[in-house]
């Protein structure tokens, strides 16, 4: 990732953790994973992220937590983001899938460049083998760079979806 691509994805992380803490019920927890963590993310690609429930979740609960936070942020900060998926046939959020959003910046109100967000529910575990990634492609230089080459190539080719790190 590029250092303003980088800096860019940890002001959304920032500020999707703050939205997490106060329009979530007690419990939820986000973690990016992916290639951000991994540090093989290539620009146009999305910020993945993790929702997950830390605790005792009560019998029958069956609170979509990804459809309600990209229904707050769209709420709260109404201009900053753009649902893309999942879509009903009335437009309105599907129930399956992970939670595509077009986010700009969190701190300052500007329209930057925007930036694709995937939100999916994950467990504790979610991201734990791209931090070890990450340490591993950091021992050789020549080995992230490959990753990178690797990755290009299969977009290049259409092997690779653009919006997928």
């Amino acid at each position: 990732a590029t250092t303003s691509m980088t800096a860019i994805c940890e002001e959304i992380i920032r500020g999707l953790t703050e939205a997490v803490r106060h329009e979530l019920p007690p419990g939820w927890i986000l973690r990016p994973f992916g290639s951000f963590v991994q540090d093989t993310m290539l620009p146009g690609t999305a910020l993945d992220v993790a929702l997950y429930f830390e605790g005792i979740e009560e019998e029958g609960q069956s609170f979509n937590a990804a459809l309600g936070l990209a229904a707050a942020l769209m709420r709260k900060a109404s201009g900053r983001f753009e649902l893309i998926s999942p879509l009903s046939a009335s437009g309105a959020p599907a129930a399956s899938g992970p939670v595509r959003l077009l986010a700009g910046d969190f701190s300052s109100g500007q329209r930057l460049g925007k930036q694709e967000l995937a939100i999916y529910h994950g467990d504790v575990a979610t991201g734990v083998f791209d931090l070890l990634l990450r340490q591993a492609l950091s021992r050789d230089p020549q080995a992230r760079s490959l990753v990178l080459q690797v990755k290009r190539w299969a977009r290049s080719r259409g092997l690779a979806q653009r919006g997928l790190g």
